[in-house]
Order: C-alpha cells, then structure tokens, then sequence
C-alpha cells in the first residue's frame, strides 16, 4: 500500500505540548460521549415512566 505509515511514525515527531493537547481533548471526548450515553439511557427511563404512570416529564 503506497504511501501507508504507522501512526506511531507520523507522531513521533510530536511535541510534549502537543501530546498533553491531544490526550487532555482525547478525555473530553470519552467523558463527554458517557454523559451522553447517561442522558439518553435516562431520557428512555422516564419516557417508560412517563408511559406507564401517565405523566409529564422535563425535557433537558
């Protein structure tokens, strides 16, 4: 495959600084995708509240 480099070549020339970047906005990221998770398993837990006990519920 022409052209093909591991990734650790095409980093390894990167900053300390840089690292600390992208590992820092690389957390974020997985945080940020597990509240959303969270938001959407609860979202679905009280619409079968909602549904079943004949309710309103906030939306966020």
């Amino acid at each position: 495959m022409s052209g093909h480099k591991p990734f650790s070549e095409l980093t390894r020339f990167s900053s300390p600084e840089r690292n600390a970047k992208v590992a820092a906005e690389t957390s974020r990221l997985r945080e940020e995708m597990t509240l959303q998770e969270l938001r959407e398993a609860l979202n679905i837990q009280q619409d079968e509240h909602t549904t079943t006990y004949h309710t309103h519920h906030w939306h966020w």
